[in-house]
């Protein structure tokens, strides 16, 4: 069976990942396979912290295990293969009463609860990353597979619960998450030495902000997360964690996630329109010259095949509006991000072309090769012979950007965005 649960938690706490070990070690069923952490569109209005919905599949275990995480003393084993239990009502059951006991009680939280024999189509998920789902939609998606689900609040949790068991699973990484509870303090200096070892190992991605020194694994201090180490393969996660004093963090337990992080399943490529919500990768030249207002952001505009389009790079993104502001008019880029208020809201940009740059200036005498001066628009005078003209030179600015890939700082991505190093980190763990 596919179990599936969502929006256990709020801004302030609680996390539906360490909720999903609960129902694991309490389930009565083997584990089969990775469970899966599956984010979803970033920019749902009602979506939870991350917007991620977690999906497993449990039944009766067979093939040769493997250890995957620990609940305490007790090893966690993942199996292969498996068939069915037949206990569909009863593993229900006891999800929702973990769920209603470790759920956060908040207006904002409505959990939900979904189990189905087979994994759902993939449609749906295709539809829950890149788009908007509506609670309807997949009631009737579940009904029809013979799923069974179960509502807390208004229950729009069984949207991620439903797509998260949709994910196909075909362009995945992993995540090593380590958890305490209740939540134990890491000072700083020990979160900075842990995330700067991680990230220099070549299989992990996203632990570490070396530009802005952010100890990005770690998260907020309201979660039973201590830290999650993402990478692409998941036996250098499980020796990576050894390598780190998880006592003295006050480690609880432990579990590997296969994940659609770092996918940029979101992005909808050569779009016929532009609706707002979803993220596009598109392609055009720089119409205007980056504007700042206040606050640090910038703002320019691209003509694409569907008309202009404004973009923008805003304060989060430190450093790399350093690039985006030296673009020119005439620049040719290509650029990935949501639209949002009417904006491309940038997530990383190739510069493809670069425009050529000129700067007017006095022309040298015709007659005695001396440089003019000015004496007003179009009157260049030689101060040596004295001779006119109404012609300037043209010199070409040097560019202090040039073409190639940028992209944001590891502390403004989003977890779902593929950072450029990831296709050399995949390369290096094949």
């Amino acid at each position: 069976m596919y179990l599936g649960v969502d929006d256990t938690d709020s801004r302030e706490g609680m996390c539906t990942t360490y909720l999903m070990t609960k129902i694991i070690e309490e389930s009565g069923e083997d584990l089969i396979g990775f469970p899966s952490l599956v984010r979803f569109n970033p920019n749902v209005p009602h979506c939870t912290r991350g917007n991620a919905g977690l999906s497993v599949r449990l039944g009766i275990g067979m093939g040769d295990p493997v250890k995957i995480g620990s609940f305490g003393s007790r090893p966690l084993i993942s199996f292969p293969e498996g068939e069915d239990s037949g206990n569909q009502a009863e593993v229900l059951s006891k999800a929702v009463e973990l769920v209603e006991k470790y759920m956060e009680k908040d207006p904002d939280t409505n959990p939900g609860i979904v189990i189905t024999q087979e994994k759902l189509p993939s449609t749906l998920y295709e539809l829950a990353v890149k788009s908007f789902v509506s609670i309807e939609y997949v009631e009737k998606i579940i009904s029809g597979s013979s799923g069974i689900y179960r509502k807390l609040g208004n229950g729009r949790g069984i949207i991620g619960a439903a797509s998260a068991i949709a994910w196909p699973g075909e362009r995945a990484t992993f995540e090593l998450i380590s958890y305490g509870f209740p939540h134990r303090n890491t000072d700083r200096k020990t979160k900075l030495s842990i995330s700067a070892m991680v990230d220099s190992l070549k299989t992990t991605f996203d632990s570490y902000d070396r530009e802005n020194r952010r100890p990005a694994m770690f998260p907020s201090n309201r979660t039973p997360i201590i830290y999650g180490i993402r990478g692409t393969s998941w036996h250098d996660l499980y020796r990576t964690r050894e390598r780190i004093s998880n006592t003295t963090l006050g480690e609880e337990r432990f579990l590997i996630y296969k994940t659609n992080q770092g996918s940029d399943d979101h992005i909808i490529e050569n779009p016929d329109q532009l609706t707002e919500g979803e993220s596009y990768k598109l392609e055009g030249q720089v119409v205007s010259s980056p504007k700042y207002i206040k606050g640090g952001h910038y703002f320019t505009e691209i003509s694409t095949k569907l008309g202009v389009v404004k973009v923008a790079a805003f304060e989060p993104t430190k450093r790399f509006r350093n690039t985006f502001r030296q673009l020119q008019k005439g620049d040719f880029v290509r650029v990935f991000g949501s639209f949002l208020n009417n904006s491309i809201h940038t997530e990383k940009m190739e510069i493809i072309g670069l425009s050529t740059i000129y700067n007017r200036v006095s022309p040298a005498c015709a007659n005695c090769g001396e440089k003019t001066r000015s004496h007003g628009l179009y009157d260049y005078r030689c101060p040596k012979c004295g001779r006119a003209s109404s012609l300037p030179d043209y010199q070409n600015i040097a560019r202090s950007i040039k073409t190639g890939n940028y992209e944001v700082p590891t502390c403004a991505r989003r977890h779902i965005s593929r950072p450029l190093a990831l296709d050399f980190i995949s390369e290096a763990a094949s």
